[in-house]
């Protein structure tokens, strides 16, 4: 059952003016997050787990905090729609002051676990969240290794930390990929039934050169992932298209792993690094933990 938010709850908030505020799995309304928002300027964080999609929509306003996290996982009926609208400028209008992009755009830390999100959300948010760093992607079901294909393009030198825990199209493709994200820290990959444990074994031995080879006996249906999306409208299909012609530079850029790595970290102290990172196997992950200081740093 939701928790109930009344009038003298929304005036104690504002009264403490907090930095980070957690309104997750409560009645909140759309017409009390729109009062809410231009009472808390100083606010940074804001939890909404489990709320309604038409109460997210409320964020889509100049009255908008500039936040740096925010948590819209299991809200109900999320999908690419809502993330677009959240991602334009918003349409209204304070005086003297005309937004020209969204409010949201100071994000580092974004979760939509549990969403209805797809590969094109992604793609949004790449180009609408410049300083983006953590995403938790965790129960996505409809997100595939082109999506993260495009994640790896716009953000390698910047993500550090990627939940990916229970997305179903994943592949060993998209950890060959990620593998060349060097500030990444942690990443998730616990019930992705598509990422084998020869796939993880891979991504950590930097012995290991990937080639083209490695897809095809990874993921054998990898070739086919654009014809999932044939019923897709038309501009779906040309980022579709977009994404095949950035498929030879994500190549490129994994060819030369090694040689970057060998020009700028001596003896191996990169891949070194690596091994030392927040790296979760899903067969040695069960039951999940309960909290993240519960995880083991697993290695092959």
């Amino acid at each position: 059952m939701l928790a109930k938010i009344n009038s003298t709850i929304l005036a104690g908030i504002v009264r403490r003016q907090p930095l980070s505020l957690d309104l997750s799995w409560t009645n909140l309304t759309s017409k009390q997050l729109s009062w809410l928002l231009p009472r808390l300027p100083q606010l940074q964080t804001l939890k909404l787990v489990g709320c309604k999609a038409s109460t997210i929509g409320a964020l889509q306003t100049c009255n908008c905090p500039l936040l740096t996290g925010l948590d819209l996982s299991w809200t109900e009926s999320f999908c690419d729609d809502l993330i677009r609208c959240l991602l334009c400028k918003p349409s209204d209008s304070r005086p003297g002051q005309l937004e020209s992009k969204t409010r949201l755009r100071y994000l580092s830390d974004v979760r939509l676990s549990g969403t209805l999100i797809t590969d094109e959300s992604l793609r949004h948010m790449n180009q609408n969240l410049p300083l983006i760093r953590k995403i938790d992607l965790s129960e996505c079901h409809l997100i595939t290794d082109s999506g993260i294909a495009s994640l790896v393009i716009a953000k390698s030198d910047k993500l550090t930390e990627l939940y990916m825990s229970g997305c179903s199209k994943i592949t060993d493709v998209s950890l060959k990929l990620l593998r060349t994200c060097y500030s990444l820290e942690k990443l998730d990959v616990r019930q992705c039934q598509s990422i084998t444990d020869e796939g993880c074994e891979k991504f950590l031995d930097p012995n290991h050169h990937y080639n083209d080879e490695d897809d095809q006996e990874n993921n054998p249906h990898y070739s086919d992932q654009d014809s999932d999306h044939d019923d897709d409208d038309e501009n779906i299909d040309r980022n579709n298209k977009q994404m095949n012609g950035k498929s030879k530079q994500i190549k490129s850029i994994v060819s030369s792993v090694r040689t970057v790595n060998n020009n700028n970290n001596h003896d191996g102290c990169y891949w070194q690094s690596l091994k030392e990172r927040f790296f979760i196997k899903r067969r040695d992950m069960s039951p999940p933990p309960k909290t993240i200081n519960e995880m083991n740093l697993i290695l092959p």
